[in-house]
């Protein structure tokens, strides 16, 4: 993992995989929808861009900025 600390800080090299990852309020503002909309469609496998785990009772989610873009055409 290419990662670099900075005064307790953690950055993230933006060619590592994790930069291709976006968080579900960047998808919410892209698609024009709410976050809500996204992690349920994404926990219903309404859409193939992302996909969630509950651990726990806590739901992690993992979006492809890739595959966002290209369900949006661009």
């Amino acid at each position: 993992m290419n990662q670099n600390r900075t005064d307790s800080k953690l950055t993230i090299d933006p060619n590592s995989h994790l930069s291709k990852n976006i968080k579900a309020k960047e998808a919410a503002e892209m698609m024009g929808v709410s976050q809500r909309f996204i992690r349920i469609g994404i926990r219903q496998k309404v859409f193939n861009f992302g996909c969630a785990v509950k651990m726990s009772s806590i739901w992690t989610y993992h979006i492809s900025r890739k595959k966002l873009n290209g369900y949006l055409g661009e």
